[in-house]
């Protein structure tokens, strides 16, 4: 199928891209890199009948570190992020995420504040986002709002970013060097969704794990962070992986609300999340 017949327009600046969004409403959307919107356009599950492309606006294309923290533009493209020096040094979790995502002709398209906007529960970045405790700059009509990523992502496609909101950009708060992050998804086949996959952030300090992070997902409505989960680890992990911290894990994840997909069961997406923690902890180890 194809889409039906839309307006599309290419402001040069926000202001422009505001003031076209003004003037059709609730009709109008704006495209980011379009890798899911345009799909659902052809197959006549969207209806817009105008898009608003933001890939001309310079402001909204540029990764910058600012007060120790890396600012990311909404439309920076994965493939961006992947080879970028700044994102390597200072937030390599990004990098190491990056390796998993999509294909090459999504990912030279596809836009890092595209996928943060969509909130796709099996997609990288809400969940390096919601590990690394970004925050996301918001524009709107009215003014300028600044979300923490927990706050953001609400659901199964469902943000707090208003309809007629521009998400201009995402801070993310530089690593620090002695940090240990780790990035693990199972999918079945390269670049697909994850069936299940894990973040994870931490450091060893005399033989002690300290501020350890967990996020899965590709198993609910969101990705998940496990608060409980990770000091209970922290409090008993002593460099190897024992009966008690199997215990503690099974326990956790017994807890939570995993969802079924179209290829893999709840109680398979429950052990794998059990794999994977154990994967992970290796990694620190």
């Amino acid at each position: 199928m194809k889409a039906a017949e839309f307006a599309y327009e290419v402001p040069k600046s926000i202001q422009d891209a505001f003031a076209l969004k003004q003037s059709y409403g609730e009709h109008a959307q704006f495209l980011a890199g379009g890798q899911s919107l345009i799909p659902a356009m052809n197959m006549r599950l969207n209806m817009t009948e105008c898009l608003i492309d933001l890939g001309r606006i310079p402001a909204l294309k540029e990764i910058q570190l600012q007060d120790r923290q890396l600012q990311i533009g909404a439309m920076v493209t994965h493939e961006q992020i992947a080879n970028s020096a700044l994102v390597k040094e200072y937030a390599p979790l990004l990098i190491q995420a990056s390796r998993y995502l999509a294909h090459t002709a999504i990912r030279n398209r596809g836009t890092f504040g595209g996928s943060i906007a969509l909130a796709d529960p099996a997609a990288e970045w809400p969940a390096a986002c919601l590990l690394l405790e970004a925050q996301i700059n918001i524009l709107t009509q009215s003014g300028f709002q600044r979300v923490v990523a927990k706050d953001f992502f609400q659901g199964l496609y469902t943000t707090s970013l208003g309809s007629n909101d521009l998400l201009e950009s995402i801070l993310i708060p530089v690593q620090a060097k002695e940090e240990k992050s780790v990035v693990i998804e199972l999918a079945r086949r390269q670049g697909d969704y994850a069936l299940a996959g894990i973040m994870a952030r931490g450091s060893i300090v005399s033989s002690k794990l300290h501020n350890l992070g967990l996020v899965f997902f590709g198993i609910s409505d969101r990705p998940i962070r496990l608060v409980n989960l990770e000091a209970q680890i922290m409090s008993v992990f002593s460099g190897q992986f024992n009966e008690a911290l199997q215990k503690i894990i099974q326990s956790s994840l017994d807890q939570i609300d995993i969802r079924s997909d179209l290829y893999t069961t709840e109680k398979a997406k429950r052990h794998l999340c059990a794999v994977l923690v154990k994967r992970v902890l290796a990694q620190f180890i």
